[in-house]
């Protein structure tokens, strides 16, 4: 039976409700991301504790790092457990007004250290669809404030990864959601626009498909990748 946890954003005392619901709208977006293939899904300890203890402690120490190296706030985790882990992620809290230049560079770098930090850990390799874990079942979501200011309506109050792309959403829900009026770039693009070097996120591509079928594409660029 399917297990589902939501991991809810608070709307800090004097936000507006403006932007609490494009938070919420946000929140539903990614969502459906992933539930198209029913593949995310909060972590139940009754069925995965040894694997919920491994990555909690290992999510814990890479929040607790970036979150002083970048002055973050760490919101929560996320991660799809169909079995194996599909999907890992964090959601973090930016506490001062970033432009589009500034927040790619920054999710680019989150993105490179958690994917390192997973690589690295050789106790829940084991648990992993695939080995190694490629950038495209990682979540990098950035939320933008500044006190209790919101982002101007023309400003991103909103920037997270996907699959293979980084979006950054208006503070104007009517802008982000409903007109679909957000920048999305690939990850190859986001790294050229940033000086960084594609390999810092190296595999981007995941071999396996949620159901563990065998993705036969061009864009495969980890040939040594192993299923588990």
């Amino acid at each position: 039976m399917l297990n589902i946890s939501f991991i809810a954003i608070i709307n800090k005392k004097g936000f507006s409700m403006k932007y609490l619901l494009l938070s919420l709208c946000c929140s539903l977006l990614f969502l459906t991301l992933y539930a198209s293939d029913n593949s995310y899904f909060g972590r139940d300890p009754e069925h995965y504790k040894e694997g919920n203890k491994l990555i909690n402690e290992m999510f814990r120490e890479y929040a607790e790092r970036v979150c002083k190296q970048y002055d973050l706030k760490c919101e929560g985790d996320m991660g799809g457990f169909p079995g194996q882990i599909q999907s890992l992620g964090g959601v973090f809290g930016v506490k001062r007004l970033l432009a589009v230049d500034e927040l790619r560079i920054l999710i680019l770098k989150l993105l490179a250290d958690f994917q390192d930090t997973i690589n690295r850990n050789e106790k829940i390799r084991p648990f992993l669809a695939e080995y190694p874990f490629a950038a495209d079942r990682i979540t990098i979501m950035l939320r933008i404030y500044d006190g209790n200011k919101r982002p101007s309506p023309d400003e991103i109050s909103l920037a997270f990864s996907s699959r293979d792309h980084i979006s950054y959403c208006y503070s104007d829900p009517k802008k982000s959601i409903f007109e679909d009026k957000k920048i999305q770039e690939p990850f190859e693009e986001a790294c050229e626009k940033a000086g960084i070097d594609v390999a810092t996120i190296s595999p981007i591509y995941s071999l396996y498909d949620d159901t563990g079928r065998f993705l036969k594409t061009e864009k495969n660029d980890n040939p040594t990748t192993k299923k588990k």
